[in-house]
């Protein structure tokens, strides 16, 4: 509130008998809209009244509370009411490893839902909304629409708002931080200032390397004598239920790894024998591997001979 007087305020003016200083039936006494000087002056006999804001200044949030005006005839009684600035306020979620998610069906910015709140301690009773993203990851508070029917919010009096993400979207963890909407310094096309706030979500994955063991078919065992066998994985930015899916469907990523002299491999370079960059989990930095599916091949194996002796 910057204290100035604003213009575009209607007020209606209701004669209100008190049963003291004013008898007589409820009557209105008509609508008066404020000037640029931020006042409406009314000429009215002694009375009782009620004045009430019933449509606020542009860009400004509506006075609900109602005042009492007891008019004795003599004077001039002044009634000052306050109108809190609007404001739009918006989220823009982005992913926190973007080369893990880009182009995978299994990961979605759509539907993250944030609970809007009053108090930095989120508590039920300052709960205020709601706001749910879209597939850009940006999500405004508010159904507002504008004349060609795009989704852009709804105002609401500019105060301290929190927000808490209490769903994460599709294929990505839970963000348990709490964000404060802050000035962006940018306007909507009808001036109203936009409080906003950028957030990450880290994207769910496996972050345990993949661990191949090449063990003799007779024993069950690893032997050093089955070192060197190789293996293709490939890897696929979607759910797939069969090979007959993924028959026409190029690999995002794939790698060829080689059992060491125990007769084991695993997804990093120490194993790696050719094959795409690795993808690396956001919290560890280690190699991983996104949702989706991966399938495995043999592509060579070791035959194996055991001499016998004569008599």
């Amino acid at each position: 509130m910057s204290g100035k007087g604003l213009s575009g305020a209607t007020f209606s003016v209701t004669y209100t008998p008190d049963g003291k200083n004013s008898v007589g039936s409820t009557k209105s006494m008509g609508s008066y809209t404020t000037g640029s000087g931020g006042t409406a002056k009314v000429c009215l006999p002694p009375g009782n009244y009620v004045i009430k804001e019933t449509k606020p200044p542009k860009n400004y949030s509506l006075n609900s509370v109602s005042q009492t005006a007891n008019f004795t005839g003599k004077g001039t009684i002044t009634r000052t009411f306050k109108n809190d600035r609007l404001i739009k306020i918006q989220l823009q979620k982005t992913s926190a490893n973007p080369e893990l998610t880009k182009g995978n069906s299994c990961y979605s910015l759509a539907g993250a839902e944030y609970s809007i709140y009053t108090n930095k301690s989120c508590s039920k009773g300052s709960y205020f909304g709601l706001i749910r993203t879209d597939a850009n990851g940006l999500g405004m508070y508010g159904a507002g629409l504008d004349s060609k029917g795009n989704h852009v919010g709804s105002d609401v009096a500019n105060k301290t708002y929190y927000a808490k993400e209490t769903k994460a979207p599709k294929g990505y963890k839970l963000d348990t931080t709490v964000y404060t909407f802050k000035d962006s310094g940018k306007k909507t096309v009808d001036g109203v200032s936009i409080y906003s706030f950028t957030c990450s979500d880290k994207p769910a994955n496996d972050p345990v390397t993949v661990l191949l063991k090449k063990q003799d078919a007779k024993t069950g065992q690893a032997t050093t004598r089955l070192a060197g066998a190789e293996f293709a994985l490939k890897y696929y930015a979607g759910t797939y239920k069969t090979e007959e899916e993924l028959k026409d469907i190029k690999a995002t990523r794939s790698w060829v790894i080689k059992t060491d002299e125990n007769g084991r491999a695993s997804l990093t370079k120490d194993y790696l024998v050719s094959g795409d960059d690795f993808y690396y989990a956001t919290d560890s930095g280690r190699p991983a591997l996104p949702l989706g599916t991966l399938t495995i091949q043999v592509t060579s194996s070791l035959k194996v001979y055991r001499c016998m002796s004569q008599n």
